[in-house]
């Protein structure tokens, strides 16, 4: 299996621990690899572009260069960026904290026969050493619950598994909820104004703008 650096010929990556939680990548490309890379890029880009006035894939490298050359050396540079991220990262087992943010148009390209070279910072996980723990001995104290605190409990699953079922004659029990339609009319009209169903609905609850006598008794 290739190692990180031989799957990333002509690049360079160094890093420096800059703090606690922070590392520096400096990174260079040599500028025969940069100006090859670029080059190759120039040709696959001629083969699927047409241009008015030439054929498929004859378009002069020159006007190619004259029209994408910026585009094409911010792809490089963002291909670099990422390589030795990558490099950084396998190669020194780093643990970003997350992936650094790199404005890409403020890297200017190498000028020809040059490098390309520029430096990032890198926020890391912290490293977290466990104390002794073994052996040592921790203190409980113990509570009692009360009979009111787990009758409220028991109340509490109850109603958490309760399933809908008829209230029956007795009407509903002044604890129990119940699943309703809520229609509202005008007193002495049969107009409905306001209607909603599935609501669930306690006798000590009324709906807002309903006597809280009358919604109870009626529950």
């Amino acid at each position: 299996m290739a190692s990180a650096r031989e799957e990333h010929p002509g690049i360079d990556v160094q890093v420096q621990n800059t703090g606690p939680c922070q590392a520096k990548v400096r990174f260079t490309v040599a500028a025969d690899t940069y100006s090859t890379t670029r080059a190759r890029s120039l040709q696959q880009m001629a083969k699927r572009t047409n241009v008015k006035g030439f054929r498929p894939g004859k378009t002069p490298l020159g006007m190619l260069e004259k029209h994408y050359g910026p585009n094409i050396d911010r792809e490089m540079i963002e291909h670099y960026l990422n390589q030795a991220y990558d490099l950084a990262v396998k190669e020194n087992e780093l643990r970003p904290a997350a992936t650094p943010r790199i404005d890409i148009d403020s890297i200017q390209p190498p000028a020809k026969g040059e490098e390309l070279s520029h430096e990032f910072d890198l926020l890391l996980r912290p490293e977290v050493e466990l104390g002794t723990y073994k052996g040592m001995e921790v203190t409980t104290n113990p509570t009692e619950a009360t009979d009111e605190e787990v009758e409220l409990a028991l109340e509490d699953v109850r109603r958490q598994n309760s399933r809908p079922e008829p209230v029956g004659d007795d009407g509903l029990p002044e604890e129990g909820v119940a699943l309703c339609k809520l229609e509202c009319r005008p007193e002495g009209s049969d107009e409905v104004v306001f209607e909603r169903d599935g609501i669930r609905l306690g006798p000590k609850v009324p709906p807002f703008g309903i006597e809280e006598k009358v919604f109870s008794q009626a529950m």
